[in-house]
């Protein structure tokens, strides 16, 4: 089994990658219902939110063999941070294979 790759998001492709992870991930899942594409984009700072007018996400893609197999993205909430003064960082969007080195690969990405 080869190595876990986990990069930050930067370029257009990548963003539409993470965007498409879960249809990949949960094809015949009877139970997931499919996120707003547009509300998505918001959500993760890649279109016009008021929440990052302040605040930062950075999201990543986890690759195995070149194929995406997780996503995660880690936010930095300066109101959050300056309300309860405790420096706290925020993870979402966490979605992977069932793999533990993929877990921990996106896991360890957002508290780097």
């Amino acid at each position: 089994m080869s190595q876990v790759v986990v990069n930050p998001v930067s370029t257009w492709w990548e963003k539409r990658r993470f965007l498409s992870f879960p249809w990949r991930l949960y094809p015949s899942d009877p139970n997931w219902i499919p996120p707003i594409r547009m509300d998505q984009e918001e959500m993760v700072g890649y279109r016009d939110h008021p929440f990052y007018k302040r605040n930062r996400a950075q999201t990543f893609l986890a690759r195995r063999n070149g194929e995406v197999c997780g996503r995660v993205a880690a936010i930095l909430n300066h109101d959050h941070i300056e309300c309860h003064a405790d420096g706290r960082g925020f993870f979402g969007f966490f979605e992977c294979v069932e793999d533990q080195e993929t877990a921990n690969a996106l896991l360890d990405a957002v508290e780097t």
